[in-house]
């Protein structure tokens, strides 16, 4: 994603992206990424909603499981490079797109996950930062399923939805990515 100094105004200008960033220091915090990077290296960012604006305030937004941020500055624009093991949603505001839905879901997880590490959000953040990409959007597939397959409601209300993630772990297994966490969102993020 490119930011200008100058927008184009011929498309979609982003002026700033706003995601969860991996600080230095282990801790996250919601960054925004504008015209003059805030890190000169490749940075991680954490899994949780991206949202990209423009000067007007339009903004698309996408879900990721984490992964890593780098930007390349030329003369009068940045451009920021995101990249993931793991699939990088983009979120449509509309609950019958699959991918909206597995990000309602996990980012639904990740919350109730947050919630119950209080007071201690710090150690949240760290264990929330030091997720591998791929393994939480494994274990939040896993999740997902579980939470259907124990609940008709859930599957009559959403059988595309279903039958989907039963193809996306179908396809898991057969790659190999299946196996590497035995373990469910809610079982990666729990306080020890």
């Amino acid at each position: 994603m490119a930011i200008r100094k100058a927008p184009t105004e011929a498309h979609f200008d982003p002026e700033v992206i706003e995601l969860r960033l991996h600080e230095m220091d282990g801790t996250t915090s919601r960054t925004a990424l504008g015209l003059k990077p805030p890190f000169q290296d490749v940075r991680h960012f954490c899994p949780g909603e991206v949202i990209v604006r423009d000067r007007v305030n339009k903004h698309v937004s996408f879900f990721g499981f984490g992964g890593s941020v780098q930007a390349v500055t030329r003369r009068g624009e940045t451009v920021y490079s995101l990249s993931s093991p793991a699939p990088i949603l983009e979120m449509t505001r509309c609950l019958a797109d699959i991918p909206e839905h597995l990000a309602c879901e996990a980012e639904a997880i990740i919350k109730r996950a947050e919630a119950k590490w209080a007071p201690d959000l710090e150690d949240f953040e760290k264990r929330l930062a030091q997720m591998d990409p791929l393994v939480c959007y494994v274990s939040a597939v896993r999740s997902v399923l579980m939470q259907h397959r124990g609940s008709t409601k859930l599957r009559r209300g959403s059988p595309q939805f279903y039958s989907d993630l039963q193809r996306e772990r179908t396809w898991l297994t057969k790659v190999g990515h299946w196996a590497i966490t035995p373990l469910t969102l809610e079982g990666l993020l729990a306080p020890d």
